[in-house]
Protein backbone atom coordinates (compact mmCIF):
# COMPACT_ATOMS: atom_id res chain seq x y z
CA UNK A 1 0.00 0.00 0.00
CA UNK A 2 2.82 2.10 1.03
CA UNK A 3 4.09 2.12 -2.23
CA UNK A 4 1.32 2.46 -4.06
CA UNK A 5 0.81 5.65 -2.27
CA UNK A 6 3.88 6.74 -3.37
CA UNK A 7 3.55 6.08 -6.91
CA UNK A 8 0.21 8.34 -6.79
CA UNK A 9 1.91 11.13 -5.00
CA UNK A 10 4.50 11.38 -7.76
CA UNK A 11 1.53 12.05 -9.71
CA UNK A 12 0.42 14.44 -7.97
CA UNK A 13 4.06 16.50 -7.28
CA UNK A 14 4.19 15.90 -11.13
CA UNK A 15 0.98 17.68 -12.01
CA UNK A 16 1.46 20.34 -9.21
CA UNK A 17 4.70 21.05 -10.73
CA UNK A 18 3.56 21.32 -14.19
CA UNK A 19 6.88 19.29 -15.09
CA UNK A 20 7.79 15.49 -15.36
CA UNK A 21 9.07 13.88 -12.60
CA UNK A 22 12.99 13.49 -13.40
CA UNK A 23 14.40 10.33 -14.90
CA UNK A 24 15.69 9.50 -10.97
CA UNK A 25 12.28 10.02 -9.66
CA UNK A 26 10.47 8.09 -12.12
CA UNK A 27 13.36 5.20 -11.60
CA UNK A 28 12.47 5.24 -8.27
CA UNK A 29 8.60 5.29 -8.24
CA UNK A 30 8.70 2.81 -10.21
CA UNK A 31 11.18 0.42 -8.19
CA UNK A 32 8.90 1.25 -5.07
CA UNK A 33 6.08 -0.23 -6.91
CA UNK A 34 7.50 -3.04 -8.48
CA UNK A 35 8.75 -4.07 -4.66
CA UNK A 36 5.24 -3.79 -3.71
CA UNK A 37 4.25 -5.92 -6.34
CA UNK A 38 6.72 -8.71 -5.56
CA UNK A 39 5.73 -7.99 -1.38
CA UNK A 40 2.29 -9.32 -2.17
CA UNK A 41 3.07 -11.94 -4.99
CA UNK A 42 5.45 -13.37 -1.61
CA UNK A 43 2.07 -12.78 0.86
CA UNK A 44 0.23 -15.69 -1.44
CA UNK A 45 0.96 -18.45 0.35
CA UNK A 46 0.27 -17.23 3.95
CA UNK A 47 2.85 -16.00 6.72
CA UNK A 48 4.67 -17.44 9.91
CA UNK A 49 4.09 -16.84 12.78
CA UNK A 50 6.85 -15.69 14.91
CA UNK A 51 7.31 -15.57 18.86
CA UNK A 52 7.18 -13.17 21.40
CA UNK A 53 9.96 -11.14 22.81
CA UNK A 54 11.26 -9.75 25.83
CA UNK A 55 10.56 -6.50 27.08
CA UNK A 56 14.41 -5.73 27.61
CA UNK A 57 14.70 -6.89 23.57
CA UNK A 58 12.43 -4.26 22.80
CA UNK A 59 13.80 -1.54 24.67
CA UNK A 60 17.09 -2.18 23.70
CA UNK A 61 15.72 -1.64 20.00
CA UNK A 62 13.96 1.45 20.46
CA UNK A 63 17.23 2.74 22.32
CA UNK A 64 19.08 1.99 19.25
CA UNK A 65 15.91 3.66 16.82
CA UNK A 66 16.39 6.66 19.44
CA UNK A 67 20.37 7.17 18.64
CA UNK A 68 19.64 6.93 15.16
CA UNK A 69 17.08 9.14 14.89
CA UNK A 70 19.35 11.55 16.31
CA UNK A 71 21.59 11.22 13.90
CA UNK A 72 19.30 11.35 10.90
CA UNK A 73 17.40 14.51 12.21
CA UNK A 74 21.28 16.11 12.83
CA UNK A 75 24.55 15.67 10.96
CA UNK A 76 22.38 13.47 8.18
CA UNK A 77 19.94 15.56 7.58
CA UNK A 78 22.15 18.54 6.38
CA UNK A 79 23.86 15.76 3.71
CA UNK A 80 21.20 14.28 2.27
CA UNK A 81 18.56 16.47 -0.34
CA UNK A 82 15.90 18.77 1.06
CA UNK A 83 14.27 16.49 3.99
CA UNK A 84 15.05 13.38 3.86
CA UNK A 85 17.11 12.99 7.01
CA UNK A 86 14.29 14.53 8.90
CA UNK A 87 12.01 11.79 6.79
CA UNK A 88 14.07 9.24 8.04
CA UNK A 89 14.01 10.32 11.34
CA UNK A 90 10.39 10.32 11.17
CA UNK A 91 9.65 6.95 9.52
CA UNK A 92 12.61 5.46 12.68
CA UNK A 93 10.52 6.65 15.03
CA UNK A 94 6.88 5.24 13.57
CA UNK A 95 8.64 1.86 13.06
CA UNK A 96 9.71 2.00 16.13
CA UNK A 97 5.60 2.87 17.28
CA UNK A 98 5.28 0.05 15.37
CA UNK A 99 7.74 -2.54 17.42
CA UNK A 100 6.60 -1.63 20.95
CA UNK A 101 2.63 -1.48 19.67
CA UNK A 102 3.54 -5.28 18.20
CA UNK A 103 5.19 -6.12 21.98
CA UNK A 104 2.23 -4.44 23.88
CA UNK A 105 -0.39 -6.47 22.28
CA UNK A 106 1.95 -9.80 22.98
CA UNK A 107 1.26 -8.72 26.37
CA UNK A 108 4.19 -5.79 27.41
CA UNK A 109 1.94 -3.04 28.31
CA UNK A 110 4.69 -0.86 29.74
CA UNK A 111 5.81 -0.31 26.61
CA UNK A 112 2.46 1.37 25.73
CA UNK A 113 3.89 4.54 26.88
CA UNK A 114 6.57 3.96 24.32
CA UNK A 115 4.01 3.45 21.66
CA UNK A 116 2.64 6.78 22.26
CA UNK A 117 5.90 8.67 22.15
CA UNK A 118 7.45 7.60 18.96
CA UNK A 119 3.98 7.96 17.27
CA UNK A 120 4.22 11.57 18.45
CA UNK A 121 7.55 12.26 17.81
CA UNK A 122 6.99 10.82 14.29
CA UNK A 123 3.82 13.55 13.58
CA UNK A 124 6.24 16.40 14.53
CA UNK A 125 9.31 15.56 12.70
CA UNK A 126 7.11 14.27 9.63
CA UNK A 127 5.62 17.71 9.29
CA UNK A 128 9.29 19.31 10.31
CA UNK A 129 10.52 17.30 7.23
CA UNK A 130 7.53 18.67 5.18
CA UNK A 131 8.44 22.34 5.45
CA UNK A 132 12.14 21.46 4.66
CA UNK A 133 11.44 19.38 1.71
CA UNK A 134 9.67 18.06 -1.00
CA UNK A 135 6.39 15.62 -0.72
CA UNK A 136 7.85 12.98 -2.66
CA UNK A 137 11.14 12.93 -1.20
CA UNK A 138 9.98 13.32 2.64
CA UNK A 139 6.95 10.80 2.39
CA UNK A 140 8.73 8.06 0.43
CA UNK A 141 11.92 8.12 2.78
CA UNK A 142 9.35 8.21 5.55
CA UNK A 143 7.49 5.39 4.26
CA UNK A 144 10.72 3.17 3.42
CA UNK A 145 12.09 3.75 7.06
CA UNK A 146 8.53 2.76 8.79
CA UNK A 147 8.39 -0.40 6.89
CA UNK A 148 11.56 -1.74 6.51
CA UNK A 149 12.49 -1.37 9.80
CA UNK A 150 9.53 -3.26 11.91
CA UNK A 151 10.25 -6.10 8.91
CA UNK A 152 13.94 -6.23 10.55
CA UNK A 153 12.40 -6.25 14.13
CA UNK A 154 10.78 -9.47 12.90
CA UNK A 155 13.33 -11.35 11.77
CA UNK A 156 15.60 -9.80 14.89
CA UNK A 157 13.52 -9.82 17.61
CA UNK A 158 10.13 -11.72 17.02
CA UNK A 159 11.95 -14.30 15.58
CA UNK A 160 10.26 -14.35 12.23
CA UNK A 161 11.54 -15.80 9.20
CA UNK A 162 11.55 -15.33 5.59
CA UNK A 163 10.00 -18.45 3.52
CA UNK A 164 11.55 -20.84 1.41
CA UNK A 165 11.30 -20.72 -2.66
CA UNK A 166 10.03 -18.40 -4.72
CA UNK A 167 7.83 -16.41 -2.27
CA UNK A 168 11.51 -16.08 -0.16
CA UNK A 169 13.27 -15.02 -3.20
CA UNK A 170 10.26 -12.63 -4.03
CA UNK A 171 10.33 -10.65 -0.40
CA UNK A 172 13.72 -10.80 -0.27
CA UNK A 173 13.62 -8.93 -4.08
CA UNK A 174 10.82 -6.68 -3.00
CA UNK A 175 12.46 -5.38 0.06
CA UNK A 176 15.78 -4.76 -2.42
CA UNK A 177 13.59 -2.47 -4.41
CA UNK A 178 11.96 -0.42 -2.38
CA UNK A 179 15.40 0.19 -0.51
CA UNK A 180 17.13 1.00 -3.64
CA UNK A 181 13.91 3.35 -4.64
CA UNK A 182 14.22 5.24 -1.81
CA UNK A 183 18.08 5.54 -2.06
CA UNK A 184 16.92 7.14 -5.40
CA UNK A 185 14.90 9.27 -3.87
CA UNK A 186 17.03 10.70 -1.14
CA UNK A 187 19.74 12.04 -3.46
CA UNK A 188 16.68 12.99 -5.79
CA UNK A 189 15.89 15.88 -4.27
CA UNK A 190 16.43 19.94 -5.34
CA UNK A 191 16.04 21.27 -2.02
CA UNK A 192 12.32 22.28 -3.79
CA UNK A 193 9.72 24.12 -1.57
CA UNK A 194 7.02 21.36 -0.16
CA UNK A 195 4.24 20.65 -2.41
CA UNK A 196 0.93 19.93 -0.53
Amino acid sequence: MSAGGIGLLALIVQRRRGERLSRREQTAVALSIAGLALLAASLAGGIAQGRTTTAGAVLLWLAGSLAAVVVLAGPVSRVLAGGAGLGLAAGTLYAAGDVATKAAVAGDVVLVVAVLASHGAAFAALQLAFQRGGALVTAGLSTLATNALPIAAGLLLFHEHVPGGAAGAARVAAFVLVVAGAGLLARSGDGAPPVV
